[in-house]
């Protein structure tokens, strides 16, 4: 019975680890910072800060945060720290990144 257990969990994780690219080096083509006010019945005033990252091989592909959007139960924040020490251009290292949060962008749109 362990044996089926322990076999099931490998299948499992295996299946995990193909939903998401891991070592993976971006670089920054876009930093954006904006005002808005909150979705919620409050309407507060909050900054949204975004990056947009690319990746540094053919075919291209991007993953974008943004700082006033929830990605499932929860806000990204970004350290102000981090904003003002980052520039377009610098390359960025990730452990994990899921696959399905990238995109594509046209060739003659590309920032």
């Amino acid at each position: 019975m362990l044996i089926v257990v322990l076999i099931a969990m490998s299948c499992k994780n295996k299946e995990s680890d193909d939903r998401f690219y891991t070592n993976l080096d971006l670089k920054i083509v876009l930093i954006n910072s904006d005002s808005s006010l909150t979705g919620d019945k409050f309407h507060n005033p909050q900054l949204c800060n975004t990056v947009l990252f690319e990746t540094l091989t053919e075919p291209k592909l991007y993953w974008e945060f943004n700082t006033c959007e929830r990605h499932g139960l929860y806000k990204i924040a970004i350290d102000t720290k981090w904003l003002y020490n980052h520039r377009t251009g610098d390359i960025i290292h990730f452990d994990y990144l899921r696959k399905s949060h990238f995109f594509t962008i046209d060739k003659d749109r590309r920032p």
